[in-house]
């Protein structure tokens, strides 16, 4: 098999058009190019060319994970999901995020503490509302309990909770006392603070 034509794209010079036998077959990068020493009227086999073609795919999988990431941080099962959504075939979604790992670009422990600290500091939630949010984006049990055991603490979220309890009061201002401490105990709760945390502050103020 012969490479009829190798042309660099108008719109994007660094991806290529790639003819075999008078046949389109590909747009490729200019690494696949480099990677594989293509050329034009150059020679290429049938297993050459389902092997850019894989590796060139398997790229576009690994580049649109790593702009997902660029954004934030995701846990393995949420930057799946997203990737599935892509049409991405399952195994070149599965060989990404296990290359992702591998290169510490992925790892479910540390999205496990960046979320706690965005729980803790700018959207705070209590810890079973933080364990529970955890579970749902995959995070693995044994990771979920060793972050909600270092860094949520009882002391810590009776911390949070006084704070959201603060700000909160001033909005329930000239409400019945006991109409407003029900009021707060149950926006507590809604955000997920423990019993044990809720009733301390709760005795405290």
């Amino acid at each position: 098999m012969k490479i009829t034509s190798l042309t660099q794209q108008k719109k994007n010079p660094n991806r290529y058009n790639l003819e075999v036998d008078g046949e389109f077959k590909k747009g490729i990068s200019d690494t696949m190019v480099l990677e594989f020493s293509l050329r034009n009227g150059g020679e290429i086999t049938k297993e050459e060319l389902k092997q850019v073609v894989t590796s060139e795919d398997q790229n576009k999988v690994r580049d649109k994970a790593l702009d997902l990431l660029s954004r934030r941080l995701h846990s393995r099962k949420e930057l799946a999901l997203k990737l599935q959504k892509k049409d991405y075939p399952e195994e070149q979604i599965q060989i990404t995020l296990d290359k992702l790992e591998k290169d510490k670009y992925l790892d479910d422990l540390e999205f496990a503490k960046a979320l706690v600290k965005i729980r803790q500091e700018k959207s705070p939630k209590g810890s079973i509302y933080v364990r529970r949010e955890l579970y749902q984006k995959g995070v693995p049990e044994e990771a979920i309990e060793e972050i909600i055991v270092k860094d949520y603490p009882l002391e810590k979220e009776m911390e949070i909770a006084q704070k959201v309890l603060e700000k909160k009061s001033r909005s329930l201002r000239g409400i019945e006392s006991r109409t407003k401490r029900n009021k707060l105990k149950q926006f507590l709760l809604q955000r997920g603070f423990q019993f044990e945390a809720i009733n301390e502050v709760m005795d405290n103020n």
